[in-house]
């Protein structure tokens, strides 16, 4: 009875890090950034606290961050009891961060290498649009954030 009871405890231990291997790349960082998106919703809800995502488009990283007095994202408005998820994140090398933008019907017109997403207080998510690219360049991923909850859309582009 022991025995099958630490064998239970194995494979559940085992079963998820297991499937975590078939995992493709963009899905890793969709799941990622739904965590990040609804524990800062979930925390500026709560604490009446705006947040904020800064993408670096030259360093391929996400920071999230407080909204303070020079901004979002430096890495000094993190808080220091956040999960280690919920610190400054690099993209993997085979799925890079090509554009990012506000969700509107025109490609952006100011390209820039930082883009911020605000979180308001209320928890409103401004809405963004996200292209990666794939390390063979032959696919192009979109991930948009859908209504005032953020929540996340993945879709191939083409």
């Amino acid at each position: 009875m022991v025995v099958i009871a630490l064998a239970a405890l194995l494979a559940g231990y085992a079963v998820p890090n297991f499937t975590a291997l078939f995992t493709s790349p963009q899905e890793k960082e969709y799941q990622h950034l739904t965590k990040v998106l609804r524990m800062l919703r979930t925390d500026a809800l709560l604490r009446s606290q705006a947040y904020c995502l800064s993408f670096d488009l030259k360093e391929q990283k996400l920071m999230p961050g407080l909204i303070g007095p020079e901004g979002c994202g430096d890495g000094e408005n993190q808080e220091e009891d956040w999960p280690r998820w919920l610190k400054e994140h690099e993209f993997p090398e085979e799925f890079a961060l090509q554009d990012a933008r506000y969700s509107s019907n025109t490609q952006s017109q100011n390209p820039s290498t930082n883009f911020e997403v605000l979180i308001d207080n209320s928890g409103f998510v401004t809405p963004f649009l996200l292209t990666f690219l794939e390390a063979d360049g032959q696919r192009f991923w979109e991930m948009e954030s859908v209504g005032i909850l953020g929540k996340l859309e993945l879709r191939e582009s083409k």
